[in-house]
């Protein structure tokens, strides 16, 4: 793999020089672009899940900048504190952040903590989130740091006295900084989450063997070949998704549509039902998805005014498998049908990205990405079908 040692070791010292240097050659105006969009993202997550005390970093040269993020927590009343880091040991003591102004240059030329103007975090206060950089990160918990260790020696800490209360690490980081597998030992910090500026990951709780994941795929036999997957002993229960996509057109184009200029009729109108009747006919478009009875289909609406159509379906039912792609299926005819009727108009316009937001219920329990077009732009109409 060109990076470990004639006995196959992973050489970390010449990995994180790699990943620093091409973390560096990121474009600025990239990252900045980047940063916002991550910002947003989390603060969204925050939002939605109700978190009131966050520990987080303060961005070095080319780190993620969470700046957005952190103002925004002040803005909604969220605690938000930052490291200062101890030598001597490789320890850390987190500070109350109330303003910029506070930092001061600390260890290794970091912007830190003022230990004589700043309150340090009393050991009965627990946060619920914790916010940490790095230079690479993975999709199972893995991330490689700066190589001080300081993030691991206070996870470790913090085990025992955080054992009562669930506390969510995650990593923040661009989406170039995702690695197939980060090299692992047994003292590393183990994420939750990965947020960079297309989502916030959910990292899964399997354990790696050896360096390896092995993964079965249900929708093959044992000859590889296609297959139905069979669900009759699966259990009934309650099961719901949303997804969302996204239509990027002029803002002329954007506008004719808010204001029902289009030629062709009530653009929003004709696509909502578009996407009901995608949802109901997901099995029949996607081959190895089953039929399934569909309790509630709602279509959403929302735009940021500029040329961002947004439209995020929630698909509801009662069965022994999930609705995510009667979901992802609903906002993709939506927004063909969009493209449909306005292409008149614009033909340059894009489809995309297509994201599954959440779902519930299952065996596989519930799955969150963000928390929706909150930060994306305001409904502008809906609509709903309740199954009879």
């Amino acid at each position: 793999m060109g990076m470990g040692s004639d006995r196959g070791v992973i050489n970390k010292s010449a990995l994180r020089d790699r990943l620093a240097a091409g973390r560096d050659a990121l474009p600025e105006e990239l990252r900045a672009e980047w940063s916002e969009r991550c910002s947003r993202l989390m603060a969204a997550y925050v939002q939605e899940r109700g978190f009131k005390r966050i520990l987080a970093y303060v961005p070095f040269r080319s780190e993620l900048n969470i700046a957005p993020f952190v103002e925004w927590c002040w803005s909604c009343g969220v605690e938000v504190w930052v490291p200062r880091c101890r030598r001597q040991d490789r320890s850390m003591t987190f500070y109350r952040l109330r303003d910029w102004d506070n930092l001061i240059s600390g260890a290794y030329g970091i912007m830190e903590a003022n230990p004589e103007t700043m309150e340090p975090l009393p050991e009965a206060d627990l946060p619920d989130l914790v916010i940490v950089p790095g230079l690479g990160f993975d999709r199972y918990g893995g991330r490689i740091g700066y190589g001080g260790g300081y993030y691991d020696r206070y996870a470790a800490m913090a085990s025992d006295a955080w054992r009562d209360k669930p506390v969510t690490w995650i990593g923040a980081g661009y989406e170039s900084q995702l690695m197939e597998k980060v090299p692992a030992e047994a003292h590393d910090l183990r994420l939750d989450r990965v947020a960079t500026e297309a989502g916030v990951w959910t990292c899964s709780e399997l354990k790696l063997a050896e360096g390896t994941v092995s993964v079965k795929l249900t929708h093959f036999n044992e000859q590889g070949r296609a297959r139905m997957v069979d669900i009759s002993e699966k259990e009934i229960t309650s099961r719901s998704a949303t997804a969302v996509t996204v239509v990027k057109m002029n803002r002329a184009t954007l506008q004719a549509i808010l204001g029902g200029s289009v030629s062709k009729g009530d653009v929003l109108a004709v696509a909502q039902v578009s996407g009901i009747m995608a949802a109901k006919k997901t099995s029949d478009l996607i081959p190895m998805c089953h039929p399934l009875p569909l309790t509630g289909i709602d279509i959403a609406f929302g735009n940021d005014g500029e040329g961002e159509l947004y439209i995020e379906a929630t698909v509801r039912t009662t069965g022994k498998t999930g609705v995510e792609m009667e979901a992802l299926t609903a906002v993709s005819a939506a927004a063909l049908t969009v493209y449909d009727m306005c292409k008149a108009l614009q033909k340059d316009m894009v489809i995309g990205p297509t994201e599954l937001l959440s779902k519930s219920g299952g065996k596989s329990g519930d799955y969150s990405r963000t928390a929706g077009m909150g930060g994306k732009g305001h409904a502008v109409e809906s609509g709903n079908i309740d199954s009879q």
